[in-house]
């Protein structure tokens, strides 16, 4: 037999091969960095932001509107203002419904839309460039009255003020003459219906013209003044005068620090005093008006120099609240009458006073107030003797903005020459909106 063998050994399999180890991606290679052109150059290739170029460029493109500082504020109205604070609007529209009862001859009752204004606000090109435009437009504020065309043109206020110089501001337009303090104060701040016959009798009412005024003269938060010249032909005139013009000067103090001494009343209840003194002078020459740039023209066509003196306080604390002024008016008739067959007006000489006081409840919005008034002639004068004296209640739903007003008078008046009084009786009732 065959010698035997031994099995042949099993292949002994390959080991599995090692899996090659993980790297990381190479970095990319990084860019080389832009060279930098040399300062000189990069000044030379734009204008300087604060260029005129610059400038007006910015002045002159849109302007977005800034959406977190528009808003409407109740009483004041709709505020627009650009993101750069370079412009703003605001808008403002307030009426006045108004029922009066009048004992004069037999008893009248009336009801009318007082006033309708609406009003624009803000500044242009900057904070300290700011303007004002008032219309008016209800048949009294346009002179409308028993179915007459309009007398007067709606505007009431069209004026601009720079302010860059905190001592020196300067106004030009036409508005309210900065004389007596009543007549400045809106008519939709007031603390009665209406206001009083001092102020109908001495106003020197709206004008065009100019003045340097200050808010805050020497930044002690206790000065005021204004000082200005006017055409002294009254609001919306556009006629050929001679030179004739009004100047006026007017100082206000106030001891304990500035407040909002231009609204009737304490509606904030000021816990501490609050007291504002004014003093005014204004001067016209030749006017054409019985009472300064207001009354009728002189039947004879010649002119008046006036002089008009005034003096005025406000009180405020907790509450209670006093408004007094007292004007003084003196002149004489200049020697150009154009009919001389006509024997010349006498002058309107004489004072005024008036001083009314209130308490605002606490927590209620009921407000009640009383007022006195007289004009008095002095010398010899075609002022007639003249005297008020009232109550009134109001209800601020909204302070000045939103309220009910009613008041009662009695009203008196003598004639130059006359002995006796004649008087009569006056009820209104006034609702105010403003928004």
């Amino acid at each position: 037999p065959a010698p035997a063998t031994e099995p042949a050994p099993a292949p002994v399999a390959a080991p599995a091969p090692t899996p090659a180890p993980v790297t990381e991606p190479a970095p990319a290679p990084m860019a080389a960095a832009p060279t930098a052109e040399p300062a000189a150059e990069a000044e030379v290739a734009e204008p300087a932001d604060n260029s005129y170029e610059a400038e007006h460029a910015r002045l002159m493109s849109d302007h977005p509107v800034n959406e977190e500082k528009s808003r409407f504020r109740a009483g004041k109205g709709l505020h627009v203002e650009s993101k750069d604070g370079d412009f703003a609007l605001a808008t403002r529209v307030r009426a006045q419904m108004l029922y009066e009862v009048d004992s004069e001859g037999e008893w009248t009752q009336s009801m009318q839309i007082r006033r309708a204004r609406v009003q624009f606000g803000g500044h242009f090109y900057g904070k300290n460039n700011t303007f004002k435009a008032e219309l008016a437009v209800s048949p009294g504020d346009v002179g409308m009255k028993n179915g007459n065309p309009p007398a007067t043109s709606p505007l009431l206020d069209f004026y601009f003020e720079f302010t860059q110089l905190r001592d020196l501001s300067l106004r030009v337009g036409q508005y309210k003459v900065p004389h007596t303090r009543q007549r400045v104060v809106s008519s939709g701040n007031l603390r009665m219906v209406d206001r009083s016959i001092v102020n109908k009798e001495f106003t020197l009412d709206r004008d065009i013209g100019a003045d340097f005024r200050s808010k805050d003269f020497l930044g002690l938060d206790m000065f005021r003044y204004y000082a200005g010249v006017f055409a002294g032909e009254g609001r919306n005139t556009r006629t050929d005068t001679d030179f004739g013009m009004m100047y006026l000067v007017r100082a206000e103090f106030l001891p304990f620090g500035d407040f909002d001494d231009y609204q009737e009343g304490d509606l904030e209840r000021v816990s501490t005093p609050k007291v504002s003194l004014g003093v005014g002078y204004g001067h016209i020459v030749n006017s054409t008006h019985a009472q300064g740039i207001l009354g009728s023209a002189r039947a004879d066509g010649g002119t008046t120099d006036f002089d008009s003196f005034t003096a005025d306080l406000v009180f405020r604390l907790l509450g209670f609240s006093i408004e007094s002024e007292f004007v003084y008016r003196d002149g004489s008739r200049n020697d150009d009458a154009t009919d001389r067959t006509i024997v010349p007006d006498q002058v309107r000489r004489g004072f005024g006073l008036m001083g009314q006081a209130g308490y605002l409840f606490p927590s209620s919005g009921f407000e009640v107030v009383a007022r006195g008034s007289v004009n008095r002639a002095t010398g010899t004068s075609a002022l007639p003797d003249q005297d008020e004296y009232g109550l009134g209640l109001n209800y601020y739903f909204a302070d000045h903005p939103f309220k009910l007003q009613a008041d009662w008078f009695r009203l008196t008046e003598r004639a130059p020459g006359a002995n006796a009084f004649a008087f009569h009786q006056v009820g209104r009732v006034q609702l105010q909106a403003s928004f």
